[in-house]
């Protein structure tokens, strides 16, 4: 694949979410100043007894796919350099591959695996994990007219690095954004907390948003910056956070903070039930 490193890479197929999500990834490159590169996987199986007629067909669609979706890029958004690749590969490696040199790989959250009926095997967790890039997943945004970036904060370094994509998407797109740290004090991994009062319990929290803050967000920045602490689970709470936000952002995985937060199963969460584009922050 020719994919220039540094690219925002999308992968397409002949769904109506696919498009969604190539209007997503050309606003972000054109954000970034940065190539746009669409990739469709035809998986084509190229070995010594796959049809010639199959194959070849299965190429001219990928074109066909690919084609549309760069029409449409080169109409909309002409400040974004675009480049395309059709590959005989399934689309899992084949997104896999494009995010070695990829800065964020984009995906619609129905195509080759809906986020709804979501395997380990499916395209979009499969990424969420694998990717050697982010991944923003774009789902359908559940109100049209928010514009907030909602993000994740665990005290971790995983933590840290959704904090700081979420801030260069918000000061990018100059929207507002809100930090969420989540606790929950019955969960038995809690055990810095469970030996103190609510009240202390609070103001740990806080303190250790406020530091994550701190560490992450540059005094400079022109972002409004709301600070939220829930007692509340972390996938619940960002899915209902979500009900009002343009864009998601949580770290891929990690052992967080003084909750314990794993975030490989919040990323299932949010993944499975958030009401809005989602990115899945992994370097």
């Amino acid at each position: 694949m020719s994919v220039p490193h540094g690219a925002v890479v999308v992968g397409v197929d002949s769904g109506a979410a696919s498009m969604t999500a190539v209007e997503w990834a050309a606003e972000e490159a054109a954000r970034r100043r940065a190539p746009l590169h669409v990739v469709h996987a035809a998986g084509v199986d190229t070995g010594p007894f796959a049809p010639p007629a199959s194959v070849s067909g299965m190429r001219a669609r990928g074109r066909t796919i690919v084609h549309r979706a760069v029409e449409w890029v080169g109409e909309a958004r002409p400040e974004v350099l675009v480049g395309s690749d059709v590959v005989d590969q399934a689309a899992g490696p084949a997104l896999r591959a494009a995010s070695v040199r990829a800065a964020l790989v984009v995906v619609g959250a129905v195509g080759h695996g809906r986020v709804h009926d979501m395997t380990v095997g499916s395209v979009s967790l499969e990424l969420c994990y694998r990717s050697a890039s982010d991944v923003v997943v774009v789902r359908r945004q559940e109100d049209p007219a928010a514009r907030r970036v909602v993000v994740g904060v665990d005290g971790s370094a995983a933590g840290d690095r959704a904090l700081v994509f979420a801030v260069g998407i918000a000061e990018g797109r100059a929207v507002p954004l809100t930090a969420l740290h989540c606790w929950t004090r019955h969960r038995p991994s809690d055990l810095a907390v469970a030996a103190v009062d609510v009240g202390t319990g609070v103001a740990t929290h806080e303190r250790l948003l406020r530091e994550a803050v701190d560490r992450c967000v540059p005094a400079s920045t022109t972002v409004e910056l709301d600070r939220q602490v829930a007692g509340a689970r972390p996938g619940a709470a960002l899915v209902e956070a979500s009900r009002h936000a343009a864009l998601l952002v949580v770290g891929a995985r990690g052992t967080g903070g003084v909750a314990g937060l794993h975030l490989g199963s919040v990323v299932r969460s949010v993944l499975h039930d958030a009401c809005c584009p989602v990115a899945v922050v992994r370097r």
